[in-house]
């Protein structure tokens, strides 16, 4: 289960992945999240979904939902 939070990063790195464009600033991710944390590790810690199904980007700074479990 996610937190309303956490669900909305979910849903934005999905719409990202089927746009083709997969990665997205941790910035934007925590603003559309309305989180004051200031790093997204904050936001799922502790969630198992956090190094399975989010994973960094290419460029730093940036997430993306794991190829893995998406392909």
């Amino acid at each position: 289960a996610f937190t309303g939070g956490q669900a909305k990063v979910i849903g934005l790195l999905w719409e990202a992945w089927g746009n083709g464009t997969p990665d997205l600033r941790q910035e934007t991710l925590l603003d559309a999240a309305g989180s004051v944390a200031s790093r997204l590790v904050s936001l799922f810690k502790g969630h198992p979904a956090w190094g399975t199904l989010i994973v960094p980007g290419e460029a730093k700074g940036t997430y993306r939902l794991s190829p893995r479990i998406c392909a």
